[in-house]
């Protein structure tokens, strides 16, 4: 399964939960569906190549009232670099579920993940 979610400008709400207004440039970022637990979506990135390494983004979200919460983070640090709506607590469950699933999201990422790794992996 593949879907593309999208963060509006300001990065604090999902565009799609916020709306496509006037005023919102559009950056996706997550292309691949990994899994769904207690109502929490995490999606990721293919494996990017960057000056500091490989590196996967990830994006976990869920809906709460008329915006969604989410944490955007990066494998192999396991570290979120933007969070909305998560107590710490959630935080660090969700950090510890990362850590736990990085080796299927690395294989997945450097595989393209969604479909295509699922028929190879």
């Amino acid at each position: 399964m593949q879907g593309i979610f999208c963060l509006g400008l300001d990065k604090t709400k999902p565009a799609f939960a916020a709306g496509f207004g006037v005023g919102f440039t559009i950056l996706c970022i997550m292309k691949h569906y990994f899994s769904t637990v207690n109502n929490v979506v995490l999606t990721h990135s293919d494996m990017e190549n960057t000056a500091m390494g490989r590196r996967v983004r990830v994006y976990f979200e869920r809906p709460s009232n008329e915006e969604f919460d989410f944490a955007e983070g990066e494998l192999p640090a396991a570290e979120f670099s933007k969070t909305y709506g998560f107590s710490q607590n959630e935080l660090l469950q969700l950090k510890r579920y990362l850590r736990n699933n990085s080796f299927l999201l690395w294989e997945y990422a450097q595989k393209g993940g969604g479909l295509e790794c699922l028929k190879s992996c």
